[in-house]
């Protein structure tokens, strides 16, 4: 059995309002956004930094400590990790990625460690959004206390 070709049988319905090159033009693929294409934007990595700054200014380190001296959940045999501690490896986390994912031209990366996951995705702007880096980057992060995946 062959492959349908789906474009000859949307041509084939529509020919009498679509040309051809119409088509194509339409649909010719768009330039790559990765995280290094808005880092090189002006303001790029100043927005990026803005970003982390709000990350770790707003994340709640105390919360994440207590519950880990609660659980006596301790890094490397180490003991529990002072908050500051923590804030060092979130910061070591997202500074990981984004490296990573610029020397690689990455649209998406991510990292998980001592609880810690953390994320960029790169998106298309829309409609009349700044292409920049604070509108087209989403930075997560995600202190994890338990999951479960079928798959590992």
């Amino acid at each position: 059995m062959g492959t349908k070709d789906y474009k000859r049988m949307y041509l084939d319905r529509y020919e009498n309002i679509y040309s051809e090159e119409k088509v194509y033009t339409n649909n010719s693929p768009k330039e790559k956004r990765s995280i290094n294409y808005y880092l090189n934007k002006q303001y790029g990595e100043q927005q990026m930094l803005e970003a982390i700054h709000s990350i770790i200014d707003y994340f709640d380190f105390e919360k994440i400590h207590n519950v880990m001296e609660y659980l006596d959940w301790q890094w490397r045999d180490n003991g529990v990790p002072s908050v500051q501690e923590l804030k060092d490896e979130l910061l070591n986390r997202l500074f990981e990625i984004i490296e990573e994912g610029s020397r690689r031209d990455e649209d998406e990366m991510e990292s998980s460690c001592g609880g810690f996951h953390v994320r960029y995705r790169v998106f298309e702007p829309e409609g009349d959004e700044p292409d920049d880096f604070e509108h087209n980057v989403s930075i997560s992060v995600a202190f994890e206390l338990e999951e479960y995946n079928t798959l590992y």
